[in-house]
């Protein structure tokens, strides 16, 4: 393989993670919109059908969601409740740590995610070697040819 060859097939598999990241942040807040509208459905059933006070329901609930699941934060019970249903020392301990991620917001390297530092890396590359924006299935003539719609037809 040619040094060019190498750029190019560099240049491609970095286009295709960025693409890659970009669906599963997709598919992720799709999730994110199901899972708040199935909230709303236990909350309505466990209040109007089986009677149980709206204050202790959404706070079960949001708690059973976001803070108890594995990988749940307090952060995003606090956030994701609403603050009607917060008490006032959670209203306070939410206020204390927005204000400290409003405040820390400037701090790229703290708040900087896995696609961000890959976004950086790339940045620092000479301008030949920078990804470009890709159709996998125009770069690649055997997935062209075996999984694109071709002539109408659903391959």
């Amino acid at each position: 393989m040619t040094n060019n060859e190498q750029i190019k097939t560099y240049k491609a598999a970095v286009a295709y993670a960025k693409q890659h990241i970009k669906d599963l942040e997709n598919i992720l807040e799709i999730k994110e919109n199901k899972i708040e509208s199935l909230i709303e459905r236990e909350i309505e059933f466990r209040t109007d059908v089986l009677g149980q006070d709206e204050k202790i329901t959404y706070r079960k609930v949001y708690r059973e969601i976001y803070e108890d699941l594995e990988g749940g934060s307090r952060h995003k019970f606090l956030t994701k409740l609403p603050s009607k249903f917060l008490t006032q020392k959670e209203q306070e301990e939410w206020f204390d740590e927005a204000s400290d991620r409003y405040i820390t917001r400037g701090d790229h390297i703290a708040n900087s995610d896995y696609e961000d530092l890959m976004n950086y890396e790339l940045s620092t590359l000479p301008a030949d070697l920078q990804p470009e924006d890709l159709d996998a299935y125009e770069y690649h003539d055997d997935i062209k040819k075996d999984y694109k719609v071709v002539e109408g037809n659903n391959v």
